[in-house]
């Protein structure tokens, strides 16, 4: 099922002249999403940061923002002393799927309730399982840290719970943008991930994970003491069983730390050279760029 709004294209209509006619521009910023697209593929990259055309998110990325929103609303109300139930995260949870649904465009397969029921599943999974040991820096306690955001006036107190940052990182002219989902009054940085399959202790040592590390300390935030996933299984119908897992580390070593921000030179390096050239794999088969990187062949594109 596509649901497009006026003037606005799924990736499967884009053509070569579209391509051709987007305005060119390096992106200003940083993410590890954009390091990990790039790493995958570099024509991907071009597309998405360069070109600006955007695939049309699918339940994977709505749903999943959908029981973070949850997610977030239970551990606020934590952190201001007031009483949770279930019922008040569902709520926020399909509030946030339905205005998404109703509100931007979309290619999701699934209807509309069955998408309601995976998101009421994990959210269910995680307040019952997770939320329990999740206790957030409480407000009374903790200092008031301003952390001035870059190019504006704007400053962003240290809540702990969906924290921006913005991080600037040797030898880079840029800054990283990344929001860490959870801070825990533990010391803990916690990433929620719902996943269709398992994770493993290799997710652990993630750029993203990383970043947080390196924010957290150079932003003067609390000492991080460990770094952990809480990973929410989506429900399959071959393995109806629904299951959640907390893997965790003690913080990335100093080699992970430095890997991280070679990885982000490098992926500079190649964005100032205007290197794009596409990765072939067996991923090119589901590549929501697969329409657009077939027609425009493969001549290597440059800012």
């Amino acid at each position: 099922m596509v649901v497009k709004l006026k003037k606005q294209k799924s990736v499967e209509q884009f053509t070569k002249e579209d391509v051709d006619a987007a305005e060119k521009n390096l992106p200003n910023y940083y993410s590890v999403s954009q390091l990990n697209q790039s790493n995958r593929c570099r024509r991907q990259r071009y597309f998405r940061y360069v070109c600006g055309l955007k695939i049309l998110p699918n339940f994977n990325l709505i749903g999943g923002s959908a029981v973070h929103s949850g997610a977030e609303h239970t551990l606020r109300k934590k952190q201001n002393h007031k009483s949770t139930s279930l019922d008040t995260q569902l709520d926020a949870a399909t509030d946030k799927f339905k205005k998404a649904w109703s509100g931007q465009a979309h290619v999701i397969e699934e209807t509309k309730g069955q998408c309601v029921d995976v998101i009421a599943a994990l959210t269910e999974v995680w307040y019952k399982e997770i939320q329990p040991d999740r206790v957030p820096i409480f407000k009374k306690t903790i200092k008031k840290i301003n952390l001035q955001r870059v190019d504006s006036k704007r400053t962003i107190k240290f809540t702990g719970i969906e924290q921006e940052f913005w991080l600037p990182l040797p030898g880079l002219g840029k800054y990283i943008l990344g929001f860490i989902d959870f801070f825990d009054s533990m010391g803990w940085v916690i990433d929620l991930k719902t996943t269709g399959k398992d994770k493993n202790e290799n997710e652990l040592r993630s750029h993203q994970l990383s970043t947080y590390v390196m924010a957290a300390k150079r932003l003067g935030w609390p000492k991080v003491r460990r770094i952990a996933l809480d990973v929410v299984i989506k429900p399959q119908k071959k393995k109806p069983k629904r299951f959640t897992h907390v893997l965790s580390k003690k913080t990335p070593t100093k080699t992970e730390l430095i890997h991280t921000i070679d990885s982000f030179r490098g992926m500079e390096a190649l964005d100032d050279a205007g290197q794009f050239p596409p990765q072939y794999s067996n991923d090119c088969s589901w590549c929501g760029y697969k329409a657009v990187c077939d027609k425009v062949g493969s001549v290597s594109y440059h800012v």
